[in-house]
């Protein structure tokens, strides 16, 4: 029986440069373009110092998002939803 894949949105949290290869870690996107242009103006250093909520959603069979891995780049995961 397969079973299809549910998506689950979660937020993270932090200043200075986005640790862009979480995405590809955590199989994970930008939930909306707001989030890209936040993702894109902290990785140019346009607004490094700038707190930023970001929305990022996975497919849950890739388990919830790594938040050891998201703290170790100074940011974290402050929400999931399912």
């Amino acid at each position: 029986m397969s079973r299809e894949p549910q998506y689950v949105t979660y937020l993270v949290e932090g200043i200075g440069q986005f640790p862009l290869d979480m995405l590809r870690y955590d199989g994970s996107w930008p939930t909306s373009q707001e989030d890209v242009a936040k993702i894109h103006e902290n990785l140019s250093g346009e607004r490094p110092r700038r707190r930023e909520l970001i929305s990022l959603t996975t497919v849950s069979r890739l388990g919830s998002p790594e938040t050891s891995r998201w703290e170790s780049f100074m940011w974290r995961v402050v929400e999931v939803r399912s």
